[in-house]
């Protein structure tokens, strides 16, 4: 890769992190030497990675949905916890007002990908690649989020689908981009879909909150 190609600061500049202030970068296991539970337990200890999920929609035979986590590392969001499987992305928690604080040698994989262009990044390759190789670590990354929070990894998507419906109602939103509300639209359906009576508990335990606060 030619540095040219992937970092231009001027661009950077005049754009002022579009893309950083959507989301963090994700990670790619080239990135990392060692990706053990001693030294998964070491990366995350440093405040500034997340253990992510992608979340593929699948049918049953009998046309029903149902969702497969795929999870992976992410530079920490602001206002994030370790273990962000799902929530409305915000900005990386590592932008500064001069930008991205790592060169682009260090820079996550997925931030290395993305050509700087005047009406905004593009990818080099297709972003699925740059998390393909976290496959098979999919049991190591399990672990992880049970030794975290102490649940599973569907107790806690679903905690996180809660949260996230809860948020959204009480328009809870900082450090959330525009771009990001837009492009949850068609997610927030299939889990209303996949996952009804979950949503609606986010939902009414946001209402609850609000009379609430009225009532102070």
């Amino acid at each position: 890769m030619e540095n040219t190609k992937f970092e231009n600061k001027n661009i950077c500049r005049e754009c002022g992190g579009k893309c950083c202030k959507k989301c963090g970068c994700d990670y790619s296991t080239d990135n990392f030497q060692d990706l053990s539970m001693k030294a998964l337990e070491e990366i995350l200890s440093e405040g500034k990675i997340s253990i992510v999920a992608a979340l593929n929609i699948k049918k049953s035979k009998n046309g029903n949905k149902f969702i497969i986590p795929f999870l992976y590392l992410r530079a920490r969001n602001k206002k994030r916890n370790i273990v962000d499987l799902l929530s409305l992305k915000s900005e990386c928690s590592m932008l500064t007002k001069d930008g991205c604080p790592y060169s682009l040698e260090e820079r996550p994989k997925g931030g290395v990908n993305l050509i700087p262009y005047i009406d905004g990044c593009f990818p080099y390759e297709e972003p699925l690649k740059i998390v393909k190789g976290f496959e098979k670590y999919q049991s190591t990354l399990s672990k992880m989020v049970k030794r975290l929070t102490g649940k599973t990894v569907d107790q806690k998507l679903r905690e996180d689908i809660e949260n996230l419906f809860y948020d959204i109602t009480i328009g809870n939103f900082e450090y959330v981009s525009d771009r990001e509300r837009k492009e949850i639209a068609p997610l927030l359906y299939d889990l209303a879909d996949i996952y009804p009576e979950i949503c609606r508990k986010g939902i009414d335990r946001a209402k609850k909150s609000q009379v609430v606060l009225r009532r102070k």
